[in-house]
């Protein structure tokens, strides 16, 4: 009889070891990644200061395509509602990311980027919670997102809001100063590609290099005091040396 009592414990000690076990292989099984068609985001900027009423002071539009191009459009509003200034970012594999000028028709150069690269990719949650600053999980408009707050130097705390089935894009920030506090936060996600349309680029304007190579100038400067940086600053000036005779 004991010995049947004996079997019957080590038996439902092991079905429960198995069953945690499945649950949590089941749980860290990595998220699929939604976006590989393609999508758009919509954001709205809000400017919130204690004791006023939070106030729309931007709009953003971005698009991702599959074969990794990507195009923002950041756009300032003023406080009557109207358009202020636009800024357009675009992000081309091979190429680079560059900011475009519509006053001066220039295109700056703001680093390169590998021909293979991709935005997104599936998600191991339990593994991404365990990154520094995560602090908890939160849904933003329909979607999952892994939380991570940081406090810089001068005190400014962000938060960002990793949507796991969009790859941890951070489809929503907030940004708090000891002035005021801004939220970019999603107001559409459309999954599809995005017409050919909205990731036009203005590939005849000139471009400039100048905000790169000053990036290369301050880590330069850094590798003086701290050799880490000696690598970096090659680096950089390399890719740089490449991009210029592949981009002009």
């Amino acid at each position: 009889m004991k010995f049947l009592r004996l079997s019957s414990l080590v038996a439902f000690i092991a079905i429960s070891l198995i069953t945690i076990w499945l649950l949590k292989a089941k749980s860290s099984q990595p998220t699929p990644f939604k976006g590989a068609g393609g999508w758009t985001l919509e954001q709205s900027v809000t400017k919130v200061v204690a004791g006023q009423e939070p106030m729309l002071v931007g709009k953003n539009i971005e698009y991702f395509h599959p074969d990794g191009r990507r195009r923002t459009v950041q756009i300032s509003l003023k406080p009557d509602g109207t358009v202020g200034r636009q800024s357009v970012t675009t992000v081309t594999p091979g190429m680079g990311v560059f900011v475009e000028n519509e006053k001066l028709k220039v295109r700056y150069f703001l680093e390169p980027i590998r021909p293979d690269y991709k935005i997104g990719g599936s998600v191991d949650v339990e593994m991404a919670r365990k990154d520094e600053g995560y602090s908890r999980d939160e849904t933003v408009l329909g979607y999952l997102c892994l939380a991570f707050r940081s406090e810089q130097l001068d005190g400014v705390v962000i938060e960002s809001f990793d949507a796991v089935e969009l790859g941890r894009f951070p489809i929503k920030k907030i940004i708090t100063t000891n002035k005021h506090t801004e939220v970019t936060e999603p107001t559409a996600i459309r999954l599809g590609t995005p017409p050919e349309a909205a990731l036009v680029r203005n590939d005849d304007w000139p471009i400039d290099f100048s905000v790169y190579e000053k990036r290369i100038a301050a880590t330069e400067e850094l590798a003086r005091t701290n050799q880490q940086y000696a690598r970096k600053a090659s680096e950089m000036r390399l890719a740089l040396e490449q991009a210029k005779r592949q981009l002009q």
